[in-house]
């Protein structure tokens, strides 16, 4: 079975890009499903798509969409889950539904992972005890295929693939859980290392599975990173503090992982050796934000989604410290209520970007740009 790591893409993006190979310009937005292509329980309270995730297949970005009521201190499903798969330079689009037969199978998808021409999706309500598990599907035939149901209490939230195994994180504290991929069965969850007491609450908002290393991040106010067996998901070695509220990590070209930090707006950079990870923390501090969301890499550098500035940034890592060297706004109108949160790389110059609060995809170029 084929499993794509943060590793492999990549070096195979690098390996295109260095080959010529130029994706095709994005447009510069794309409206997500509305109304009723959105498939509301109730007809009369249109929800909005609320992109939540995303991820490549089949040369389609593919978007996890919440399908919510937003109100100021809520968000409850408003329809099933979706996945809409779009090809960036024409807008074309693909959507999947994930509800079931009642609808709500899988509510609030919050995590998409592409692997062995599947996707794997995290269902996780924030607000209902319905619709969590995580979800295979066919994107060729358009359907699910297996689902798996969480136990109760644990909220899905982030995904790690193996050749064997699908790692799942939770929201509802510093917890993992594995399931069997030939079975599409799920095992006990297990606590992570990671203090949780009433004034310091921990949950897991990035997984990444390389090589026989799962590492997980416990996100808070003060976050670590932890490295498990990616088989057996016992503990190797010890935690390793990286920031305030570490939100994404990625592999870079260098082999360490750059992780992002949400609450300090901090880059925190950790070398890995057997038994020992080694945090360099605050390499980086960007200016004038407080909420990092999303990060990728590609060669020297790893981009990062920046919302409170809703920009993109590109950062050197070869430069030390590492330095900003093309950062590019997603937002140029000032649209009120801009909310971008998730990143994907078309190539070295290209990228597309999720809005949740204006439900739209966002394309964007660094450097000279081609107008489309």
């Amino acid at each position: 079975m084929k499993t794509t790591t943060a590793v492999l893409l990549s070096l195979a993006l690098l390996a295109a890009c260095h080959s010529g190979d130029k994706a095709p310009p994005p447009l510069a937005s794309i409206d997500l499903p509305a109304g009723a292509d959105l498939k509301p329980y109730d007809s009369s309270k249109p929800p909005t798509a609320s992109p939540t995730a995303t991820a490549q297949l089949g040369g389609k970005v593919w978007l996890a969409l919440g399908n919510l009521y937003l109100t100021k201190t809520s968000a409850n499903p408003g329809g099933p889950g979706m996945l809409v798969g779009i090809v960036p330079s024409t807008g074309a689009k693909t959507v999947i539904d994930l509800g079931g037969s009642d609808g709500r199978q899988c509510q609030n998808p919050g995590a998409v992972k592409p692997d062995g021409g599947k996707l794997y999706v995290a269902c996780g309500p924030f607000s209902t005890s319905t619709g969590l598990g995580v979800s295979e599907v066919d994107v060729n035939a358009g359907k699910v295929t297996r689902f798996v149901a969480a136990p109760a209490g644990f909220i899905p939230t982030a995904l790690a693939l193996t050749p064997t195994t699908i790692w799942v994180s939770d929201s509802n504290g510093a917890n993992v859980m594995a399931i069997d991929r030939a079975s599409f069965t799920a095992k006990a969850p297990q606590a992570l290392p990671c203090a949780n007491t009433s004034t310091n609450y921990y949950y897991v908002p990035s997984l990444l599975a390389s090589g026989s290393d799962l590492f997980a991040l416990c996100s808070a106010t003060d976050g670590y990173l932890v490295r498990l067996d990616a088989t057996t998901g016992a503990q190797k070695g010890d935690r390793v503090l990286v920031g305030q509220g570490p939100i994404a990590m990625v592999v870079a070209g260098d082999g360490r992982l750059a992780i992002v930090n949400s609450l300090d707006a901090t880059l925190t950079m950790v070398t890995i050796a057997p038994g020992t990870l080694t945090a360099d923390k605050s390499v980086l501090a960007f200016k004038n934000s407080s909420d990092l969301e999303d990060v990728k890499a590609l060669g020297q550098f790893i981009y990062v989604m920046i919302s409170g500035t809703q920009t993109v940034a590109k950062v050197d890592l070869s430069k030390q410290p590492p330095v900003v060297v093309d950062e590019v706004n997603v937002n140029p109108n000032g649209t009120a209520g801009a909310d971008p949160n998730r990143l994907e790389l078309l190539d070295d110059t290209s990228f597309v970007v999720s809005d949740f609060g204006l439900s739209k995809l966002i394309g964007g170029q660094f450097g000279p740009k081609t107008t489309k």
